[in-house]
């Protein structure tokens, strides 16, 4: 068989879709065709505000949706791991309780994540003291009250030290998935 009788996977498909498209949009398959090759054609990093509420993954996969009907590919399921139209990642999970730069990686950008998790990071909270809660973060149920007027700012920065360099995370005992209802937009 002559080499240029083979066709990638990403050919293959845009055939399917121009085939598909052909019979119900006529002249307009072209268009859209293109507009699934350009975005296919994406490859890099970008980072994306992730406002608290949605996981990550969420905001994810609502990104890749939108990218997939501005192309004009029907999405029925953007989580189904079917067809792969367009291959994207997130390089660190941010709980969804969390505000923050998420890291998005496109086609062989989904490659680099790992390098994003090795980086130092820096965080800023919000606490509130005097209050114990059933899983361990501000989303439970608050189990336990204390007074702290004998805490001082000395006190609570060597306890902070504790939370610079390398650490090992502790996840809450409940995953936030379980906590939150279904997720209807952003």
């Amino acid at each position: 068989m002559h080499t240029s009788k083979l066709l990638t996977n990403r050919q293959k498909h845009q055939k399917k879709i121009e085939a598909s498209m052909a019979g119900n949009l006529n002249n307009a398959a072209a268009p859209i065709t293109s507009s699934l090759a350009k975005l296919q054609s994406l490859n890099g990093l970008f980072a994306i505000y992730k406002k608290q509420g949605p996981t990550s993954a969420f905001v994810l996969n609502a990104l890749k949706e939108a990218l997939l009907i501005e192309a004009g590919v029907p999405t029925s399921n953007s989580r189904k791991r079917k067809k792969q139209w367009l291959k994207m990642g997130h390089g660190g999970t941010l709980d969804s309780a969390a505000s923050g730069v998420l890291v998005i990686g496109v086609g062989n950008g989904t490659k680099m994540l790992s390098t994003m998790l090795t980086g130092s990071k820096k965080y800023v909270v919000v606490g509130e003291l005097g209050k114990a809660t059933d899983t361990l973060d501000a989303t439970g149920t608050v189990i336990m009250e204390k007074e702290f007027v004998h805490i001082s700012r000395l006190d609570m920065e060597e306890k902070l030290k504790a939370f610079t360099g390398d650490i090992m995370q502790v996840p809450p005992l409940l995953g936030t998935a379980e906590l939150l209802p279904p997720q209807e937009g952003l």
